[in-house]
């Protein structure tokens, strides 16, 4: 039997280190896991079996080797081999494990593999006692610790406060080493203790090479990027803490006055939110699970489609989202502030107000008030301190590529609906005969007196219901499928509308298949689709795959087999094949469509040079509404 939440007990294996070899020393990653532990035991409604190893810069380290904490203290991979065992070993199923660690990352050479980050293996770098101070933990170690964890049926969260892009710059604020071979000379001395520790057999000693950024049941949230670099912040003019640990406790103090869940998803927006809106050059990565958390229970499976603002600039607002996800110059938005929506204080804490989009860029937009708020243009309604919790939601578009279709205008005339100006926000509606023929869906009533969507749009998809046009909910509940079919046809015309040569030429995306004609490929039930993207550049490149089925749904394929939102196309510069990825997507059609002979699906693809998300694509497909 599944562990109920009431049961469910919480696990945390915090690693800290300032002190390194070769004054290497970091500042706040001890701090970082003290501030961690004081969130969980003041937070977490039951007891936590915490574990803390750290290793702080002895006063007089130029005379003493030892940090001042006692040999099972320190952050040593003897003891992080056996915390990670006690953990596997005394956790039951369902309960919730956190493992935090702050430090200096490393790459590390991986027998010529290299993953999907474009260079070897990702390694910790832990204290160690000995002559050099230091060790490294494989990554294929942490992996197969939290492999066993998942199939134990443990929920895992692991956060990263450290980067792995093998580049160090002068100063003490990055958290990166350069490979040192005297640390790995006993590689495989390192493989045998990890198996006997970890109670691996060596049948099962395998690891996928790129586990960090494929996880299987378990979730990472990282600093950075893999070609980034991961910083300290300054805190309070004079402490310094890991930008990610830091922005992190603040995301979740943020979102427990918004909502009592906390999902991997909600957490990693809030996180990037805040470092965007402080300045941080580092972007933090997510990878697995979107839902479970160990700070949270499950979200609710409604996608969440708010985009936040991550700048206040007088009366301007600015929004992660621009012409890449459709919008244009006066399409309308409306923006409130998320922790008021719980809110009963003041009937003015709830409201919402309109802002127009006044610019428009390829991943942000500017909106500024609409006129006709009571609220005057020159004066914003919000102020810095809003930041984080305001969210924006669009209205209306006025883009040339709206959907059309057509109704009679008798329709229009005697019946009303609620939520009209949500309905029209993809879709604009014609009424005279003849421009019937320039819509791509048509509402009617047919003979049998019931209201019915037809079109073309419509062939090898699922079919759409009709309702009694006697029934006072029937109008209503067809323009609601009107508006879900029309935003579907919407996103899936979106297309580059000022495509950059420049650009273009960094990258090289082709199928592995024939086409049939025009670029429709033709899979058997069953059967696999397959590209593949080369990355010309010496920098990453970002790729969002979405797929249109034929239950007019729309999926994000990254996430969904549990990514983050994008794939990370390695460069070409670090990388032996060259920054090539290959994207295989078994095609199969669903057994409840009742579609004869074949079903279409529409394989859209976004390349961005830095990491962008698409909220508002998802959305559930007609064929879920009706089972319900």
């Amino acid at each position: 039997m599944a562990a109920t939440k009431e049961s469910s007990a919480r696990w945390a294996l915090m690693i800290g280190i300032n002190y390194y070899p070769k004054d290497r020393h970091l500042h706040g990653s001890v701090d970082d896991v003290s501030d961690i532990r004081a969130y969980l035991e003041q937070h977490s409604a039951t007891a936590i079996h915490s574990s803390v190893l750290t290793a702080t810069v002895p006063k007089d380290h130029q005379s003493t080797k030892d940090p001042p904490e006692t040999p099972d203290e320190r952050p040593t991979r003897a003891n992080v081999l056996k915390h990670l065992r006690m953990i596997i070993d005394s956790a039951k199923p369902g309960d919730h494990v956190y493992i935090h660690f702050s430090g200096h990352g490393t790459q590390l050479p991986s027998d010529g593999n290299v993953g999907e980050t474009g260079f070897g293996e990702l390694g910790l770098v832990l204290y160690e006692n000995g002559e050099h101070g230091a060790s490294y933990f494989r990554g294929r170690f942490l992996a197969q610790a939290l492999r066993r964890m998942v199939d134990k049926g443990l929920v895992v969260t692991v956060a990263l406060d450290c980067c792995f892009s093998g580049a160090v710059s002068r100063g003490d604020r990055v958290r990166a080493m350069k490979y040192d071979l005297s640390l790995d000379a006993d590689r495989a001395e390192q493989e045998q203790e990890c198996k006997e520790a970890l109670g691996i057999p060596e049948r099962d000693a395998r690891v996928d090479r790129d586990w960090l950024v494929n996880p299987k049941g378990f979730t990472i949230i990282t600093a950075c990027g893999p070609h980034e670099k991961a910083m300290e912040v300054l805190v309070n003019k004079t402490q310094k803490r890991g930008a990610l640990t830091h922005h992190l406790l603040k995301a979740l103090t943020t979102l427990a006055k918004v909502k009592e869940s906390v999902s991997h998803q909600s957490l990693h927006e809030t996180v990037v939110s805040l470092m965007q809106a402080s300045g941080c050059s580092q972007t933090p990565m997510r990878y697995g699970n979107t839902l479970r958390s160990f700070f949270g229970s499950l979200l609710q499976t409604e996608s969440l489609t708010a985009l936040p603002v991550y700048k206040i600039d007088g009366s301007r607002i600015f929004i992660k989202a621009g012409q890449i996800h459709g919008i244009s110059i006066g399409d309308e938005f409306t923006v409130q502030n998320s922790l008021s929506t719980g809110s009963t204080r003041s009937p003015d804490a709830k409201r919402s107000f309109r802002f127009m989009v006044s610019n428009v860029w390829a991943f942000e937009s500017e909106l500024t008030t609409s006129h006709g708020v009571r609220t005057p243009p020159t004066v914003s309604p919000f102020s810095t301190k809003d930041l984080v919790t305001l969210r924006a939601t669009q209205l209306s578009t006025v883009s040339s590529q709206r959907i059309k279709a057509w109704l009679p205008e008798e329709l229009i005339r005697e019946k009303k609906w609620k939520h009209k100006s949500k309905v029209l926000q993809h879709f604009q509606i014609l009424t005279e005969t003849e421009e019937k023929d320039l819509c791509m869906f048509r509402l009617t009533v047919n003979k049998s007196r019931a209201y019915e969507i037809v079109g073309e749009a419509q062939g090898n998809m699922l079919q759409l219901p009709t309702l009694d046009d006697g029934l006072d909910d029937s109008f209503p509940k067809m323009m609601e499928t009107l508006q879900h079919v029309a935003t579907f046809k919407y996103f899936e015309g979106l297309g580059n509308v000022l495509p950059s040569p420049e650009f273009r030429s960094k990258y090289n995306i082709k199928p592995i298949a024939a086409s049939t004609s025009n670029g429709v490929f033709k899979v058997v039930d069953g059967g696999t689709f397959r590209f593949a993207i080369e990355n010309h550049t010496n920098h990453p490149l970002y790729m969002a795959i979405f797929d249109f089925d034929p239950s007019w749904g729309v999926k994000n394929l990254v996430s969904g087999s549990g990514g983050d939102d994008y794939v990370l196309v390695p460069p070409s510069a670090h990388c032996q094949n060259r920054g090539a990825k290959e994207i295989n997507l078994k095609m199969t059609i669903p057994g409840h469509l009742n579609l004869r002979t074949q079903a279409r699906d529409v394989i859209k693809v976004f390349i961005t040079d830095k990491p962008v998300s698409f909220p508002a694509l998802e959305y559930r497909g007609k064929d879920e509404e009706y089972r319900k």
